[in-house]
Protein backbone atom coordinates (compact mmCIF):
# COMPACT_ATOMS: atom_id res chain seq x y z
CA UNK A 1 0.00 0.00 0.00
CA UNK A 2 2.87 2.38 0.80
CA UNK A 3 4.36 1.60 -2.62
CA UNK A 4 1.06 2.54 -4.28
CA UNK A 5 0.77 5.83 -2.37
CA UNK A 6 4.37 6.73 -3.17
CA UNK A 7 3.84 5.90 -6.85
CA UNK A 8 0.72 8.03 -7.30
CA UNK A 9 2.26 10.95 -5.41
CA UNK A 10 5.39 10.76 -7.60
CA UNK A 11 3.17 10.76 -10.70
CA UNK A 12 0.76 13.44 -9.47
CA UNK A 13 1.61 16.03 -12.15
CA UNK A 14 1.11 13.52 -14.97
CA UNK A 15 -2.19 12.36 -13.46
CA UNK A 16 -3.40 15.94 -12.99
CA UNK A 17 -2.33 17.02 -16.49
CA UNK A 18 -4.01 14.04 -18.12
CA UNK A 19 -7.24 14.49 -16.15
CA UNK A 20 -7.43 18.23 -16.84
CA UNK A 21 -6.55 17.91 -20.53
CA UNK A 22 -8.92 15.09 -21.54
CA UNK A 23 -11.76 14.86 -19.02
CA UNK A 24 -14.28 17.58 -19.73
CA UNK A 25 -17.32 18.28 -17.60
CA UNK A 26 -19.62 16.67 -20.16
CA UNK A 27 -17.99 13.34 -19.26
CA UNK A 28 -18.80 13.67 -15.55
CA UNK A 29 -21.60 11.66 -14.04
CA UNK A 30 -23.51 12.58 -10.91
CA UNK A 31 -22.69 10.41 -7.91
CA UNK A 32 -25.56 7.91 -8.04
CA UNK A 33 -26.45 7.93 -4.32
CA UNK A 34 -28.15 11.33 -4.42
CA UNK A 35 -29.47 11.00 -0.86
CA UNK A 36 -25.87 11.40 0.37
CA UNK A 37 -25.33 14.98 -0.80
CA UNK A 38 -27.07 18.28 -1.46
CA UNK A 39 -25.90 18.78 -5.09
CA UNK A 40 -22.77 18.98 -7.21
CA UNK A 41 -20.96 15.70 -6.49
CA UNK A 42 -19.69 14.33 -9.80
CA UNK A 43 -17.42 11.47 -10.78
CA UNK A 44 -15.40 10.26 -13.70
CA UNK A 45 -14.54 6.57 -13.41
CA UNK A 46 -12.00 4.25 -14.97
CA UNK A 47 -12.70 1.14 -12.89
CA UNK A 48 -15.66 0.24 -10.69
CA UNK A 49 -15.55 -2.80 -8.40
CA UNK A 50 -13.00 -4.57 -10.57
CA UNK A 51 -14.68 -3.75 -13.88
CA UNK A 52 -12.81 -1.45 -16.25
CA UNK A 53 -14.54 1.31 -18.19
CA UNK A 54 -12.73 0.92 -21.51
CA UNK A 55 -13.64 4.30 -23.02
CA UNK A 56 -12.12 6.03 -19.98
CA UNK A 57 -8.96 3.92 -20.26
CA UNK A 58 -8.59 5.01 -23.87
CA UNK A 59 -8.89 8.67 -22.88
CA UNK A 60 -6.46 8.37 -19.95
CA UNK A 61 -3.51 6.09 -20.80
CA UNK A 62 -1.32 7.30 -17.91
CA UNK A 63 -4.02 6.65 -15.34
CA UNK A 64 -4.90 3.39 -17.09
CA UNK A 65 -1.27 2.33 -16.66
CA UNK A 66 -1.55 2.84 -12.90
CA UNK A 67 -4.60 0.58 -12.77
CA UNK A 68 -2.83 -2.11 -14.79
CA UNK A 69 0.38 -1.81 -12.73
CA UNK A 70 -1.62 -2.36 -9.53
CA UNK A 71 -4.34 -4.48 -11.11
CA UNK A 72 -5.12 -6.75 -8.16
CA UNK A 73 -4.83 -3.97 -5.58
CA UNK A 74 -7.11 -1.42 -7.34
CA UNK A 75 -10.77 -2.33 -6.95
CA UNK A 76 -12.17 1.07 -8.01
CA UNK A 77 -10.47 4.16 -9.43
CA UNK A 78 -11.99 7.41 -10.55
CA UNK A 79 -12.13 11.10 -9.85
CA UNK A 80 -14.45 12.68 -7.33
CA UNK A 81 -15.42 16.26 -8.11
CA UNK A 82 -17.11 18.46 -5.51
CA UNK A 83 -18.52 21.68 -6.90
CA UNK A 84 -18.60 24.81 -4.74
CA UNK A 85 -21.15 24.48 -1.94
CA UNK A 86 -21.36 20.69 -2.10
CA UNK A 87 -21.91 18.89 1.19
CA UNK A 88 -21.71 15.10 1.49
CA UNK A 89 -23.68 13.95 4.51
CA UNK A 90 -22.39 11.57 7.16
CA UNK A 91 -22.40 8.02 5.87
CA UNK A 92 -20.63 4.69 6.06
CA UNK A 93 -19.12 2.91 3.05
CA UNK A 94 -20.77 -0.05 1.39
CA UNK A 95 -18.07 -2.68 2.05
CA UNK A 96 -15.37 -3.58 4.53
CA UNK A 97 -13.28 -5.24 1.80
CA UNK A 98 -11.47 -2.06 0.74
CA UNK A 99 -9.56 0.89 2.12
CA UNK A 100 -10.21 4.21 0.39
CA UNK A 101 -7.37 6.37 -0.90
CA UNK A 102 -7.66 10.01 -1.96
CA UNK A 103 -5.01 11.85 -3.98
CA UNK A 104 -5.53 15.61 -4.08
CA UNK A 105 -5.64 16.72 -7.74
CA UNK A 106 -7.12 20.22 -7.54
CA UNK A 107 -7.81 21.38 -4.00
CA UNK A 108 -9.01 24.94 -3.37
CA UNK A 109 -7.92 27.00 -0.40
CA UNK A 110 -10.57 27.48 2.24
CA UNK A 111 -13.22 25.36 3.93
CA UNK A 112 -12.89 22.10 2.03
CA UNK A 113 -12.33 18.93 4.03
CA UNK A 114 -13.17 15.34 4.90
CA UNK A 115 -14.14 14.27 8.40
CA UNK A 116 -13.56 10.60 9.24
CA UNK A 117 -14.77 9.73 12.73
CA UNK A 118 -13.50 12.67 14.80
CA UNK A 119 -10.57 13.51 12.50
CA UNK A 120 -10.76 16.35 9.99
CA UNK A 121 -8.48 15.87 7.00
CA UNK A 122 -7.68 18.64 4.53
CA UNK A 123 -6.73 17.47 1.06
CA UNK A 124 -3.46 18.71 -0.40
CA UNK A 125 -2.50 18.82 -4.07
CA UNK A 126 -0.21 15.90 -4.85
CA UNK A 127 -0.64 14.22 -1.46
CA UNK A 128 -2.51 10.99 -0.80
CA UNK A 129 -3.99 9.47 2.32
CA UNK A 130 -5.87 6.28 3.10
CA UNK A 131 -8.86 5.87 5.37
CA UNK A 132 -11.35 3.23 6.42
CA UNK A 133 -14.54 3.92 4.48
CA UNK A 134 -16.57 1.91 7.04
CA UNK A 135 -15.98 4.62 9.65
CA UNK A 136 -18.64 7.29 9.49
CA UNK A 137 -17.41 10.14 7.30
CA UNK A 138 -18.59 13.32 5.61
CA UNK A 139 -17.07 15.89 3.25
CA UNK A 140 -17.68 19.42 2.11
CA UNK A 141 -16.47 22.07 -0.28
CA UNK A 142 -17.57 25.49 0.97
CA UNK A 143 -15.22 27.37 -1.36
CA UNK A 144 -15.88 29.08 -4.69
CA UNK A 145 -13.85 26.56 -6.72
CA UNK A 146 -14.33 22.87 -7.48
CA UNK A 147 -12.34 20.22 -5.64
CA UNK A 148 -10.98 17.19 -7.50
CA UNK A 149 -9.44 14.08 -5.95
CA UNK A 150 -8.48 10.74 -7.44
CA UNK A 151 -10.49 8.22 -5.44
CA UNK A 152 -9.14 4.68 -5.25
CA UNK A 153 -10.55 1.69 -3.41
CA UNK A 154 -7.73 -0.67 -2.46
CA UNK A 155 -8.47 -4.36 -2.06
CA UNK A 156 -7.77 -5.35 1.58
CA UNK A 157 -7.12 -8.99 0.57
CA UNK A 158 -4.00 -7.88 -1.32
CA UNK A 159 -2.60 -5.74 1.50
Amino acid sequence: MEDFVKYIEENYLEIKTEFESVVSENLYQSWPETQLYNYGWNVFGLRFQGNDIEAAHTLCPTISHIIKKYDKLVDTLGFSILNPGTIINKHIGYTDKVFRCHLGISVPDGDCALKVGNDIIHWENGKAFIFDDTIEHEAWNLTTQKRVVMLVDLNKDIL
